[in-house]
């Protein structure tokens, strides 16, 4: 077995996915690499003719994405986006699952299915699945935030739309494919899965 290990780390926006990895990734003295980084960088060497759904937000404004909706469309381009985006995501995960450094990426975008695919020993993909209530209170802007969407309430029902549909997705996914799921219901620390995941991992001491 490779001297090399990968935590992917899944779930909705607002989950706490990029928290936790670096909070491994700390912990272990790996290096951690947020998805979202990873997935400018697809666009950067892709066009929207080449693939579109990396390039869906960027061709209007985040705000009026959001806001025109309507919903469904947002999850079915959520969905394709799991699909362009994974083979990036897969040669990255791969590179370091054979070559190191050990690494935590983490991402709302990883399909359980795609990463079941991979096939590696040294992989480990865990799933954070939160409660609605606490998700929502996330993603309520701050009292102070003025919301430049004509229609806020709109926009952020569209987004909240689509991270419950995230959410709801990836836990019956993962556990589909008999994967790790960690639940948020507000009550757990950080420490909390950061112990789980070393445990389940094996990667204690």
């Amino acid at each position: 077995m490779a001297d090399s290990n990968v935590l992917l780390v899944g779930g909705a926006p607002g989950a706490g996915k990029t928290t936790l990895a670096r909070a491994v990734a700390a912990e272990l003295g790996w290096m951690a690499l947020p998805g979202d980084a990873l997935a400018t960088a697809m666009r950067g060497v892709t066009t929207p003719e080449t693939h579109p759904a990396l390039h869906v937000v960027g061709r209007g404004l985040h705000v009026e994405y959001f806001t025109q909706g309507p919903p469904e469309k947002l999850v079915a381009d959520a969905m394709d986006l799991q699909e362009e985006a994974w083979p990036g995501f897969e040669r990255v995960t791969s590179f370091h699952a054979r070559f190191g450094p050990s690494a935590t990426i983490d991402s709302w975008t990883f399909s359980p299915a795609n990463v079941a695919s991979l096939g590696l020993d040294n992989v480990l993909a865990v799933w954070i699945v939160i409660d609605p209530s606490v998700l929502s209170e996330r993603e309520e802007p701050p009292s102070d935030y003025i919301d430049p969407s004509p229609h806020p309430e709109r926009r952020r029902a569209n987004f909240f739309h689509r991270s419950l549909w995230c959410n709801e997705f990836m836990e019956r996914e993962a556990k589909a494919h008999e994967m790790t799921v960690l639940y948020q219901d507000g009550s757990q620390s950080v420490a909390d899965h950061v112990a789980a995941i070393i445990a389940v991992g094996g990667w204690g001491s």
